[in-house]
C-alpha cells in the first residue's frame, strides 16, 4: 500500500444509516449514523439543481427533510430508492401557486435520469452499497 494511502474498513454487514444527507452544491451523498459519517460518495443531480425543486419538470433536486420509503428493485435502472418528495411544504407551497410539485423522485444508478444519481458507478457497486446501509 502506497504511503498516502488510507486504510478503508469495511463497515459491519449489519452496519445500517439512519440519515442521508445530500450536499448540492458539493455534488456529494452522505451516509450517517447518528453524527457519523459512514460512508461518502459523489453523486450527479437534476439537469438545473441550483435551488430548491419547486414544480414539477423544474429538473430541481429536492432541499429539506424527505425519507427514503420505498424500494425499487426492478427498477429499469437497476435499483432506486424512492424519496418522500413532495412533503407537506412542498405540496402547500405548489398549491397556492396553482402548480404540481412534481414527485418520483429517486436515487439511481449512473445510468438512471432521477434526480439524484451516484457518480461513477455502472451497474452501480456503490449504489448496491447504499441499498443494504439505508436498510428497510
Amino acid at each position: 500500500m502506497p504511503a498516502n494511502a488510507v486504510a478503508h474498513d469495511p463497515l459491519p454487514p449489519d452496519t445500517r444509516a439512519d440519515k442521508v444527507i445530500v450536499m448540492k452544491k458539493e455534488h456529494v451523498l452522505m451516509l450517517m449514523r447518528s453524527d457519523h459519517v459512514l460512508k461518502t460518495y459523489k453523486i450527479a443531480l437534476g439537469g438545473d439543481p441550483v435551488g430548491p425543486k419547486q414544480q414539477e419538470g423544474d429538473h430541481k433536486t429536492p432541499e429539506g427533510f424527505y425519507i427514503l420509503d420505498r424500494r425499487n428493485q426492478r427498477s429499469r435502472f437497476y435499483r432506486s430508492l424512492h424519496i418522500s418528495y413532495p412533503n407537506a411544504e412542498d405540496q402547500l407551497r405548489a398549491a397556492a401557486k396553482g402548480i404540481s410539485p412534481g414527485g418520483d423522485i429517486v436515487l439511481g444508478d449512473a445510468d438512471a435520469v432521477p434526480a439524484l444519481r451516484l457518480a461513477n458507478f455502472r451497474r452501480c457497486a456503490g449504489l448496491s452499497k447504499v441499498w443494504r446501509l439505508a436498510g428497510d
